[in-house]
């Protein structure tokens, strides 16, 4: 009998840094998000805080929704 053990560390998943969606067709134009955290390698063992900015925004023309 083969018995397999897998384990994996404790991590955050962090998609952060600036990322910037797709941009979907939405009435007449179109709509992505981007999202910015500050600090970009935030853990919390390490800071007690964080700053998340998350942008819906028409990447066409550049206005916020």
């Amino acid at each position: 009998m083969l018995v397999l053990t897998i384990t994996f560390p404790l991590s955050f998943a962090q998609h952060h840094g600036g990322e910037q969606a797709p941009p979907i067709s939405f009435g007449t134009g179109e709509v992505t998000v981007s999202t910015f955290l500050l600090p970009a390698d935030f853990t919390p063992e390490k800071y007690s805080e964080a700053n998340l900015k998350i942008r819906f925004f028409d990447p066409v023309i550049n206005v916020n929704i």
